[in-house]
């Protein structure tokens, strides 16, 4: 989950924000690679299901996020456990 971090700037919108680029060019990667199931925005967060074995794993997926290291977002990391089977592969 990534919320806004202490670096955003209230005045300027998300597309004009410290590492947006870098950012938006890693997330296309991450689908590139197929380590992202799926993604979206919900209120002012951004979440992103990753496929990795374990919390190290996915963590490294965003150890260089621009976004993340220059504290425009923070970053939150909780295991996703699905309960029963739906649409996601």
């Amino acid at each position: 989950i990534f919320s806004r971090g202490p670096a955003w700037d209230d005045a300027k919108p998300a597309n004009e924000q410290i590492g947006f680029k870098e950012h938006s060019d890693n997330l296309r990667r991450l689908r590139a690679e197929k380590k992202i199931s799926i993604g979206g925005r919900y209120g002012d967060k951004g979440m992103v299901i990753v496929e990795a074995p374990n919390e190290v794993e996915a963590r490294s997926l965003f150890a260089s996020d621009a976004m993340v290291e220059k504290k425009t977002f923070t970053l939150e990391l909780n295991q996703f456990r699905p309960f029963y089977k739906g649409t996601i592969e």
